[in-house]
């Protein structure tokens, strides 16, 4: 086991709602560090990841979400146009390089100083960035992805 590669604390969307009303998303994460508190939203490099195709409100709440955890780098795994042949109504989808794109243009309008890194799902039973990377220290999902939040977490607990 590499030192460092455990499991990730996981922001749902929904946990924004919790914050106490006087405090925004955007500032909570932001003022973490100047208050001396540990801030559960603050991570300097967080994972997401989606077909991310026409990007709707879900999409855009699971990558604000991301941006306003993430200090640094968003790792964001993008998936292929190999793995949606099959989908219903794949000839419909955008191609890979507008649905990821799409993605980071949206995360960078949200944190303009983030640092967006992309990467191609290809394969369903290799392990993506965030279970390989042990500087990654948050994930964050959605309830369609939880099954796959829980992937992740098992390879990280598997390296």
């Amino acid at each position: 086991r590499e030192a460092g590669l455990s499991a990730l604390p996981v922001h749902r969307a929904a946990e924004l709602g919790a914050l106490p009303p006087h405090h925004d998303a955007l500032s909570a994460a932001e003022s973490c560090g100047s208050s001396g508190e540990p801030c559960k939203y603050a991570h300097e490099r967080v994972a997401v990841g989606g077909t991310f195709d026409r990007l709707h409100a879900g999409h855009r709440l699971l990558l604000a979400v991301a941006a306003l955890a993430c200090t640094r780098t968003c790792y964001v795994g993008v998936t292929s146009d190999k793995l949606l042949t099959n989908k219903a109504n794949a000839h419909l989808l955008h191609t890979y390089e507008h649905r990821s794109f799409a993605a980071k243009d949206f995360l960078q309008a949200v944190r303009p100083s983030l640092t967006v890194e992309l990467s191609a799902l290809l394969d369903p039973a290799a392990p993506p960035k965030a279970a390989t990377i042990p500087e990654i220290t948050a994930l964050v999902i959605s309830r369609e992805t939880v099954a796959g939040g829980a992937k992740v977490q098992q390879a990280r607990r598997d390296r």
